[in-house]
């Protein structure tokens, strides 16, 4: 099985003044303990990066026994108050250095709250595990190339979207280093390549093709690109959106590297 990172996320429209476990989106990847946990995958136990996010967000942090063993709070600092989806301009995204480091099969809640004087409002949490290596990223020549869907998305759950090259690519094998997701209302999304369990994310772009990618260089996390998997041309990976809204345009900006 290909070690790679894999994006999960948390949701909940909530009233809590005070810190509570926020439920889990839906993964048929990760194991689901309870409503509100996941369980640490095995091989993967690193916090890569993550965002919280929401209208009158407060407070958020990640919690498991082994955090808890050590006291450790891991607070997630910066994060966004001020809506459903990160802005297009500034980086609100929480990124541990060295990264956060969890232990295999242990439960991780995220708990968050929101102001007293407002009515129930939505709370996102969105991160990446990772292994304690990032596959490197093959040598050669860059290609970036943009992807189309018509998908109704499905707000606040993982949608899959079949995307569309905007030209044929040339036969072989390539490795996918990195990609841009848009939509309208866009909070993440993540890759689905062939064969390959987990599903390597990262934060969207919420807007219109031409601001998201006048502002794409904003969003850029220091994070070094890596092989997220590699596929055919003849089987061009499906990603998973997650909006706050039921988007029904979606681009996908992916760069490549063709191996074979």
């Amino acid at each position: 099985m290909v070690v790679v990172t894999h994006l999960f996320a948390f949701y909940k429209s909530s009233s809590a003044t005070s810190f509570e476990e926020i439920n889990v989106v839906k993964d048929d990847v990760l194991t689901r303990t309870s409503d509100t946990r996941f369980m640490v995958p095995v091989g993967l136990h690193n916090i890569l990066f993550g965002a919280a996010l929401g209208p009158n967000l407060v407070d958020a942090k990640l919690y498991t026994p082994s955090l808890e063993t050590k006291k450790h709070v891991a607070r997630i600092i910066p994060r966004y108050r001020g809506g459903k989806v990160l802005p297009l301009s500034g980086n609100y995204t929480y990124i541990p250095e060295p990264p956060l480091k969890l232990v295999d099969t242990e439960e991780l809640s995220f708990l968050a709250y929101q102001d007293a004087a407002t009515p129930p409002s939505d709370i996102i949490g969105v991160f990446a595990f990772a292994p304690d290596t990032l596959p490197a990223a093959p040598a050669g020549e860059p290609i970036t190339v943009r992807c189309t869907s018509t998908t109704t998305l499905t707000p606040y759950q993982w949608t899959t979207v079949k995307v569309v090259p905007e030209v044929q690519l040339e036969a072989g094998t390539y490795a996918l280093i990195d990609f841009l997701p848009i939509s309208a209302n866009c909070i993440a999304a993540r890759v689905i390549i062939p064969g390959q369990v987990w599903r390597p994310g990262v934060l969207g772009f919420a807007g219109d093709e031409k601001t998201a990618l006048s502002h794409a260089r904003e969003r850029y996390l220091p994070i070094p690109k890596y092989e997220m998997g590699r596929f055919s041309h003849l089987a061009v990976p499906e990603f998973q959106f997650l909006s706050a809204a039921a988007d029904t345009t979606e681009v996908v900006y992916m760069k490549v590297v063709k191996v074979a």
